[in-house]
């Protein structure tokens, strides 16, 4: 079984009297995927631009099961697919510090938004990725970021070796 960094962020909608529009996005970002994000960054700095576009439809778009939950107390088994919502032209937007996803609700002038994830969580969480199983327990209780903390108890759970 392949554990992947996870990511639970809102969702945004320029139309807010749009009533299906989903809550949450679930991300999981893969190691290749992880990796053409730090090129794309490192494309950025060389041509000192500000993003970069590519269509990509990773996001899952979620409903909460708990309303009495915010966005950090939330974890995947609190969430349940949004099949309302159809999204086209779903873009992962690269910055020098962070990326999220816009696109628009098929058939509508609607426009989504995730909220974005640092460059620095997703660094962080694939050093979680990479670190000894014995080392897990220590960062539990010290991780700077809440889908760290969650990753290195996936993986202490499933025994799940360093990713290669």
């Amino acid at each position: 079984m392949t554990i992947l960094p996870t990511f639970i962020r809102d969702v945004r909608v320029c139309d807010e009297s749009f009533d299906e529009a989903a809550s949450h996005a679930l991300i999981s970002i893969s190691p290749e995927q992880y990796t053409m994000i730090k090129k794309a960054q490192r494309f950025l700095k060389k041509l000192d631009g500000y993003s970069v576009s590519i269509f990509d439809y990773t996001p899952e778009y979620m409903d909460s099961n708990d309303d009495s939950k915010t966005t950090d107390q939330l974890t995947p088994d609190d969430l349940t697919p949004n099949e309302d919502m159809i999204l086209e032209c779903l873009e992962l937007k690269i910055t020098a510090d962070d990326i999220f996803w816009s696109g628009s609700i098929k058939h509508t002038t609607v426009e989504v938004f995730t909220e974005s994830i640092s460059i620095k969580e997703l660094d962080h969480n694939f050093k979680v990725l990479a670190m000894p199983l014995d080392e897990l327990p220590i960062l539990i209780n010290h991780a700077k970021f809440k889908s760290s903390k969650l990753l290195a108890k996936r993986r202490l759970a499933n025994e799940c070796p360093r990713s290669s």
